[in-house]
């Protein structure tokens, strides 16, 4: 028997994307709360370590 995986969901009602209106509606009338979460969802960025880009110059590997 396998059970499917379900996806984790934040208690407080925030894991869905909110529209434009109820975002703006945010700002106007709970622009405190609003503020709060932004701030809060800045620290959960996970670290992502430097990845080099193809602009850079690094010595190429010889095929054998």
């Amino acid at each position: 028997m396998t059970s499917a995986a379900k996806p984790i969901q934040e208690p407080d009602g925030w894991d869905e994307e909110i529209s434009e209106e109820e975002l703006q509606f945010l700002a106007e009338c709970m622009p405190e709360q609003l503020a709060a979460k932004a701030a809060e969802l800045e620290q959960d960025l996970p670290e992502i370590p430097r990845v080099p880009n193809l602009s850079e110059k690094r010595p190429l590997r010889r095929a054998a």
